[in-house]
């Protein structure tokens, strides 16, 4: 059994695409091209995959990851190429590696990530420094620095339904996520 880690970019429309469906539409598209997936035993198999921390509903993902057990090897660069024409408009995998089947879980380590939060000029950032540590502040961008494993994206999303904040980004910097090879 292979262990293949994928980091994909979620933007655009892409960002209104719920965690459960975004796990079943990768499930499919993984499918669709012919993977030697490795299933799960028992009464109704399904591709054994492990997904990164939940991208919350509106909230854009620049370096987010998964990870998809395989039966045999395959050239990943031809994997990102056939990607290209099945993903969803919004999502894109711009690299993929192999993983130590031993190694920890993509969740198993202290996470950081950096949200990059559009905001207007009139805004109080008192309510970011709760959050996180303001690492710059433009004006126009707010850019947050969060332990991302004990963070609650409730406060940030309120902001955002409130209209009180443009858009929100975020990159995870740290963890399973930093081996990354772009």
């Amino acid at each position: 059994m292979l262990r293949l880690r994928v980091f994909y970019r979620k933007e655009g429309v892409a960002v209104f695409i719920s965690e459960k469906n975004f796990q079943r539409t990768m499930e499919r598209i993984l499918r669709r091209m012919g993977l030697p997936l490795k299933f799960t035993e028992g009464f109704s198999p399904h591709p054994r995959m492990s997904f990164g921390y939940p991208l919350p509903i509106g909230i854009a993902g620049l370096n987010e990851c998964f990870d998809v057990f395989l039966t045999e090897e395959i050239e990943i660069a031809s994997f990102l190429e056939r990607s290209r024409d099945l993903l969803p408009e919004g999502i894109t995998f711009f690299s993929a590696r192999w993983i130590d089947i031993a190694s920890p879980s993509i969740n198993s380590k202290e996470t950081f990530a950096r949200y990059i939060i559009e905001i207007p000029e009139d805004i109080d950032i008192g309510h970011f420094q709760k959050m996180g540590k303001v690492i710059e502040n433009t004006g126009k961008n707010i850019v947050l620095l969060i332990k991302i494993n004990s963070f609650s994206h409730k406060e940030l999303i309120g902001l955002l339904l409130d209209g009180k904040i443009k858009s929100i980004m975020r990159e995870i910097l740290n963890g399973a996520y930093s081996e990354r090879k772009v």
